[in-house]
């Protein structure tokens, strides 16, 4: 399943990515000022406890900076990328 892995990849990735900000990391009421998003959803985000919506995705990425969902998530392996083939 998909899910729990979107959430434990954000998850790493998110808070990578705060602390990476240059000259100071970012906090979670800077990045829910910049979202739109609580700071509560922003930790439950951050430590894998809520799925994303793609709404919640592009809020990050444009606050982040980012250029896409790639930037965000890492691209998907080829295994989860491909759809599902139907049974013969």
């Amino acid at each position: 399943m998909l899910k729990p892995r979107v959430r434990a990849v954000l998850s790493e990735r998110l808070t990578l990515l705060m602390r990476s900000r240059v000259p100071e990391p970012w906090t979670r009421r800077e990045l829910s000022q910049a979202t739109g998003l609580s700071e509560g959803s922003i930790y439950n985000l951050e430590k894998g406890r809520r799925s994303p919506t793609l709404e919640t995705l592009l809020s990050l990425v444009w606050a982040l900076g980012l250029g896409s969902l790639d930037e965000l998530l890492g691209p998907m392996p080829s295994s989860e990328s491909q759809l599902s083939k139907p049974r013969p």
